[in-house]
C-alpha cells in the first residue's frame, strides 16, 4: 500500500514538473521586474529613466523598443545616469514634528550629512524642504557642500505639525519645473513617520494624489514603524501614486535603503527616445518600453502628461525625387517627416507641361521610422512627359503646423504623347474636326462641279453639265415656230427654221437639236425654251459662256426678235414666228 502511495506521489510531482515545463516565465512576471522611474519631456525628445530589477549591463539601444500610444518610438542611445552625465535634483522632505524622536532625528541628520550630500556631484543639485508646522524650503538648490552640511545640522524636531500635503505640493511643483529639461532627473525623498497628517494645510489627500499622479518625478518614502499602521499605509499609498516606493524602516536602517535607492538612481537605465511630432496636450499618453535583459524580456507602462515641447523651424518638405509606381498609374513620393491633410487627394495639384490639371483618383498615405510617403493613383492615363506636382493644405505634424509648400517636377514614362493629341483632337475638339471636314466635302464638291460643268436639270433630274444626253423640254401648251440665222466664222449666213416644243438645245455633241463641230463651243452649250408666247435662253454651265447681244448670260434672258447669241465662233440671230 505505501508502495502504490508513492508511486501516485511521484506521478503527481512528473505532472506539475510537466505542467510548469509548459508554462515558462511569460511577459507579465517579467514586468514586475521593470518599472519606468521617470520620464522627462520636451516633444520631440523624450527621456526615461527606467529600472530593471537585477539588470546587469545597460542594454544596447537596439534591443529596446518603445512605443507612445502604440506608435514607435525612435530608440537614440542608452545610458546610466552615471555615464548620460544627467544631473540628479534631489528633493528631500525631513518630517521636524514633535512625534520624530531625538534618536530619529539624529540618523536622518548623519545619513543626509555624511553619506548622502558628500556623493553630490557639480551638476547635481540638493533642495531640503522642512515638514513641520508649515512648508519650508530650507535649500534652494546650487548651495555649497557647508551650506548644504549646516541646513542639515539646524533640523530640530520640535514643531507641533506635519504640514506633509503642503511639502509635497511644493515638491512637485520643483520638479515640474524641469519636465522639459532632458539633462535632469528629479526625485523626491521623503522621511516622515507617517503619523500625525495636519489637516490644518491649503492642500487634501485627493488633490495631492491627483498632483502625483500627474507629476514627472517619482516619490520614495522612508517611514519610521511607531505602530500606526493606517498612518504608514496612507504614506506608501502617496508614493506608489507618483510611480515610487516606501519603506518600513527603524532606527539603523535609513542608511541602508538610502544607499540602495542611491543604487537604483545611479544604475538606472536612461534612454533617449524621439518622437515624430512635437505636439503636446492634456490628454495622458502611455510610454511602453520593452528590452531583453539577462535573456528574458522585461516590459513596462507608464502615463503622463506631455507639457513642454521644443519649437519646430523646419518645414516639411519632399525627400528625393518623385517616382513612377510600376504598374500602377501612379506616383510615389516621400517626405521629410509625417504629414497632417496628407491623406486628402485634393490636396495635391498636379498639371502636365501645358497647364492642363491632372486629376488623382485615391491617395495611399503611410508613415516610416525615418519619414513618410504617398502613393497617387490618377483618374486617367498618364502619357510621357513631364508633369508639376504643388501641395495644398498639408502640414507636418507639429505645435506649428508648418505647410508643405514648393512645387516639384517629376518624368512619367506612360502612354505615347501622339496619342494625347488625337484624344486632343477627336474628344475635345470633335466638332472643329467636324466642320474642316464639311469644308473639305463642299470643296471637293465645288472643284467637281466646277470640271464637270455644273450642274443641269434634264426631264426632272439633276446631273452634270458634260454628261447631259438628252433633250431639257419645258412643257408648254403648245410648240412655237422660229428661225436661226447662223453666221460663221467665215460670215457666211444660214437660215434654219426650228419648232421648237419646250426647249432645243444647241451645242457640239450630236445630240443636240442644233450641233456644230465648234471646239470653243460645250457639248451641250445653250438652250432656247418658251414659256407661253415669250422665249429664253439659258447658258448651260459652260467653260467659254453664251452671249447675248455681246453680254454674258447670268441665268436665264427674254429672247427679243434679232437679238444676237454668240456662242463658241458662231453667231445666231434669232427671230420668232409663232404659228
Amino acid at each position: 500500500m505505501a508502495v502504490k502511495r508513492s508511486a501516485i506521489y511521484i506521478l503527481t510531482l512528473c505532472v506539475l514538473l510537466s505542467v510548469a515545463a509548459l508554462f515558462p516565465a511569460n511577459a507579465e512576471s517579467a514586468d514586475a521586474k521593470m518599472a519606468i522611474d521617470q520620464i522627462h519631456v520636451k516633444m520631440p525628445d523624450l527621456r526615461a529613466d527606467v529600472y530593471v530589477e537585477g539588470g546587469g549591463d545597460i542594454p544596447d539601444a537596439a534591443s529596446v523598443t518603445a512605443t507612445l500610444n502604440n506608435q514607435p518610438l525612435k530608440v537614440e542611445r542608452s545610458a546610466s545616469v552615471r555615464s548620460a552625465d544627467l544631473g540628479v535634483k534631489y528633493v528631500v522632505l525631513v518630517d521636524i514634528s514633535g512625534s520624530i524622536t531625538n534618536a530619529q532625528m539624529d540618523e536622518i541628520k548623519t545619513e543626509l550629512n555624511v553619506n548622502f550630500s558628500s556623493g553630490l556631484r557639480e551638476i547635481d543639485e540638493f533642495v531640503l524642504i522642512t515638514i513641520g508646522d508649515t512648508a519650508t524650503k530650507k535649500l534652494k538648490g546650487g548651495e555649497s557642500t557647508s551650506e548644504i552640511q549646516s541646513a542639515i545640522d539646524s533640523l530640530d524636531n520640535t514643531e507641533g505639525k506635519t504640514l506633509l500635503y503642503d511639502a509635497i505640493n511644493e515638491a512637485v511643483d520643483i520638479t515640474s519645473a524641469d519636465s522639459g529639461n532632458i539633462n535632469k532627473k528629479d526625485v523626491i525623498i521623503v522621511i516622515s513617520d507617517g503619523a500625525e497628517y495636519s489637516e490644518g494645510g491649503h492642500y487634501t489627500k485627493d488633490e495631492i494624489e491627483a498632483k502625483l499622479s500627474g507629476s514627472d518625478a517619482p516619490l520614495y518614502a522612508f517611514g519610521y514603524d511607531t505602530g500606526d499602521r493606517a498612518g504608514l499605509d496612507h504614506f506608501g499609498e502617496l508614493a506608489r501614486t507618483s510611480g515610487g516606493y516606501m519603506r518600513t524602516i527603524a532606527v539603523g536602517d535609513l542608511g541602508e535603503h538610502m544607499g540602495e535607492l542611491s543604487d537604483r538612481i545611479d544604475n538606472s537605465v536612461t534612454l533617449y527616445l524621439q518622437n515624430d511630432t512635437n505636439i503636446v496636450g492634456k490628454d495622458k499618453q502611455t510610454l511602453k518600453i520593452q528590452m531583453s535583459v539577462g535573456g528574458a524580456d522585461v516590459s513596462a507602462t507608464k502615463e503622463f502628461v506631455a507639457r513642454d515641447y521644443a519649437a519646430d523651424e523646419i518645414a516639411p518638405t519632399v525627400s528625393g525625387e518623385i517616382t513612377q509606381i510600376e504598374n500602377k498609374n501612379g506616383i510615389r513620393i516621400e517626405f521629410s517627416e509625417p504629414l497632417i491633410g496628407a491623406e486628402n487627394k485634393d490636396a495635391y495639384i498636379v498639371r502636365d507641361k501645358s497647364g492642363n490639371p491632372i486629376s488623382v483618383k485615391s491617395v495611399s498615405y503611410k508613415t516610416e521610422k525615418t519619414g513618410a510617403y504617398v502613393e497617387l493613383i490618377f483618374a486617367d492615363k498618364l502619357y510621357t512627359g513631364e508633369y508639376t506636382m504643388a501641395f495644398s493644405g498639408i502640414t507636418d505634424a507639429s505645435m506649428e503646423k508648418l505647410p508643405l509648400s514648393g512645387e516639384s517636377k517629376f518624368s512619367y514614362k506612360g502612354n505615347p504623347a501622339f496619342l494625347k493629341i488625337l484624344k486632343l483632337i477627336f474628344v475635345e475638339y470633335w466638332w472643329a474636326v467636324f466642320i474642316v471636314l464639311l469644308l473639305i466635302v463642299a470643296f471637293i464638291l465645288f472643284r467637281i462641279i466646277k470640271k464637270r460643268r455644273g450642274l443641269v436639270k434634264v426631264d426632272g433630274k439633276i446631273g452634270f453639265g458634260d454628261m447631259v444626253e438628252i433633250k431639257h423640254r419645258f412643257e408648254v401648251p403648245e410648240s412655237a415656230l422660229a428661225s436661226i440665222i447662223v453666221i460663221d466664222t467665215k460670215g457666211d449666213a444660214k437660215q434654219v427654221d426650228v419648232e421648237i416644243n419646250k426647249s432645243i438645245f444647241v451645242g457640239r455633241s450630236s445630240i443636240n437639236n442644233l450641233s456644230f463641230d465648234d471646239d470653243k463651243m460645250s457639248r451641250q452649250h445653250f438652250a432656247i425654251e418658251t414659256e407661253g408666247d415669250m422665249f429664253f435662253v439659258t447658258d448651260l454651265g459652260t467653260t467659254n459662256g453664251t452671249f447675248l447681244n455681246g453680254v454674258r448670260l447670268q441665268g436665264k434672258r427674254k429672247l427679243e426678235d434679232n437679238d444676237a447669241i454668240t456662242a463658241g465662233r458662231e453667231k445666231f440671230i434669232f427671230r420668232s414666228n409663232r404659228k
